[in-house]
């Protein structure tokens, strides 16, 4: 028995190349999203220094210590804690904290 195959007609092939346009640049969109959206916050780690706490440290003495003076120290504090996860400026003896870039 002869099976015909049915042939797929294009009524207009102007709107189907459109259509495979679209879809090929949705296709490199998401991919292109997956692939950057392993870095987080957007910055690199590389460029973060990362210390310990000593006796009598706070935020503030960090913040003043490896940074320049002509940044807003409140800012530095916001941005240290929000680099290590930290919901008040209360840190510990011995504690890691990453330093973020800040220019």
């Amino acid at each position: 028995m002869y099976v015909r195959k049915k042939r797929l007609i294009v009524a207009n092939p102007v709107r189907f190349t459109i259509f495979l346009t679209i879809v090929f640049l949705l296709i490199i969109f998401t991919i292109s999203n997956i692939i950057k959206s392993d870095s987080a916050y957007g910055k690199i780690e590389d460029n973060f220094k990362t210390i310990t706490v000593i006796k009598g440290e706070t935020l503030w003495s960090i913040a003043s210590k490896y940074y320049d003076n002509d940044i807003d120290k409140r800012k530095i504090i916001y941005e240290i804690q929000k680099t290590n996860h930290k919901k008040t400026a209360a840190i510990q003896i011995g504690e890691e904290l990453k330093l973020p870039p800040i220019e």
